[in-house]
């Protein structure tokens, strides 16, 4: 899950003397303003907000647990910028999960020739029903980002596929510019959407690269699309939360 991954993250990368409980209250406290409990309660409510270094808060921290309170907090602001990097509202969690539904319906084997009865009359545990359902689950996920987060990760997509070379920003003007477009539509129509998602990612560059060893199923995708080695049959199969 997205809160163990990150305070797991801060914790094995300084040393401070506590018990794991303790350590994990106190990282959580730094980066989300609540206990280590708290926090995960609130990811799996669907809650929990943005990651960030509460300066104030450390400052308070300091009188209970020292002054090495101060270094851990600059361990954790590097961890917390590596999971935003160029995203202001969209959060990794959230582009890993949509990428994940999309590659569960690309790894989905349909007939490549049907007649369009057979796919509006098809039972529903038929390829095209399955299909049909990620595509609705995956529209669902996108329509469930605010629209600035949904700007960003259309931008992502511009930026995989290739649309604005290698400038994000200049992908996410792209995007700004397109309100004439219905996002999670538009996006869910794209049934390669995880790999463009994985390779934009991979074009931000390291900030990108950091998200892609988060989650290895990513990095996968855009190592096998890039080689042209595999396709999605293998891949994305795996629920969301075993890769987490």
């Amino acid at each position: 899950m997205y809160v163990k991954k990150l305070v797991d993250d801060i914790r094995l990368d300084f040393d401070f003397n506590l018990s794991l409980n303790r350590y994990r209250d106190l990282i959580a406290r730094i980066i989300f303003g609540r206990p280590y409990s708290a926090a995960m309660a609130a990811e799996q409510a669907g809650k929990l907000a943005t990651s960030k270094v509460d300066d104030e808060l450390v400052e308070s921290l300091r009188e209970d647990y020292g002054r090495a309170v101060s270094d851990l907090a600059r361990v954790a602001h590097r961890h917390v910028n590596a999971l935003t990097f160029a995203f202001s509202y969209l959060r990794p969690i959230a582009v890993f999960e949509i990428a994940s539904i999309s590659a569960q319906r690309a790894a989905v084997r349909a007939p490549d020739e049907y007649r369009i009865d057979d796919y509006f009359n098809a039972p529903p545990d038929s390829p095209f029903a399955q299909k049909g359902r990620l595509g609705d689950d995956l529209e669902e996920r996108i329509a469930q980002l605010d629209y600035d987060a949904q700007l960003e990760l259309q931008a992502l997509m511009f930026l995989g596929r290739g649309d604005s070379g290698d400038d994000y920003a200049g992908a996410l003007e792209y995007a700004k510019k397109m309100r004439d477009r219905h996002i999670p539509d538009y996006l869910a129509a794209k049934q390669t959407l995880h790999w463009m998602l994985a390779d934009g990612l991979r074009m931000v560059g390291k900030p990108g690269e950091d998200i892609l060893a988060l989650y290895p199923a990513m990095q996968q995708w855009s190592r096998y699309h890039a080689t042209e080695e595999e396709d999605d049959e293998s891949l994305g199969l795996q629920p969301i939360g075993s890769l987490l």
